[in-house]
């Protein structure tokens, strides 16, 4: 990792300030793919994410392990960070499965994230910004990954949102 994504990981918005006027690279990657972005939103330092949003940082990069900054901030349950990230135009394309493609290549999307763990405040979010519910990876849709991990309220909201039985999921277990 460069400073810059030391300082994003911390959320130290002064060293943040001088490694950018210095010219640090907000879009340099560390050894895992992840931008100094990935970092910030992960551990919820909204001032420091968005000083590297204003700074060009691109919120669609990819780690590694095929997450975005928003994929991160909904696993660890940054509202801030979310909402700051889906009021970037540059999110929207993150909530649309890629055209042709009716599973997620990664097997994640944010939604999923959130529903797995739980976090009922950025579900709505995203629902708001008008994510696909029905958007399947890997391991089904959200309410799946809901159901799978025991989160009993993601789930009620998931179904009540859905406005479908949860027999309508069924067919995809077979």
């Amino acid at each position: 990792m460069r400073p810059l994504h030391y300082a994003a990981w911390q959320g130290k918005a002064e060293p943040m300030k001088m490694l950018l006027k210095s010219g640090s690279s907000v879009n340099g990657q560390s050894d895992e793919g992840q931008i100094p972005l990935h970092l910030a939103a992960q551990h919820g330092h909204y001032d420091v994410s968005e000083m590297l949003l204003q700074h060009q940082s691109n919120p669609c990069l990819v780690d590694n392990a095929g997450k975005t900054p928003l994929d991160l901030a909904c696993e660890f349950g940054r509202v801030g960070v979310v909402q700051l990230l889906l009021s970037s135009n540059m999110c929207a394309a993150l909530l649309e499965p890629k055209k042709g493609d009716t599973t997620d290549p990664n097997g994640t999307s944010p939604l999923h994230l959130a529903a797995k763990n739980g976090h009922i405040d950025i579900i709505r979010l995203l629902i708001q910004a008008g994510i696909d519910i029905n958007r399947q990876t890997k391991a089904g849709t959200a309410l799946h990954e809901a159901a799978l991990c025991g989160k009993t309220e993601a789930v009620r909201l998931l179904l009540e949102v859905s406005g479908t039985s949860p027999n309508a999921f069924r067919a995809w277990v077979h």
